[in-house]
């Protein structure tokens, strides 16, 4: 395997990560805005990615 084959697969690898990690994030945002029966909070937040990050903030997520 070459080098540039190494950083490539590393980065594909990182990219994975970052995305697994937003899906955990957003469901869990997801699993609160309903445990709190915060319906137009959550559908604001699936269109709106300054809203939903002012949400991750607020919630500790």
């Amino acid at each position: 395997m070459t080098l540039l084959q190494i950083k490539q697969q590393e980065r594909e690898e990182g990219r994975a990560e970052g995305r697994a990690e937003g899906v955990d994030r957003m469901a869990t945002l997801t699993a609160t805005l309903l445990f709190n029966g915060l319906i137009k909070e959550l559908e604001r937040a699936t269109k709106d990615p300054q809203y939903r990050e002012e949400l991750f903030h607020k919630y500790n997520i």
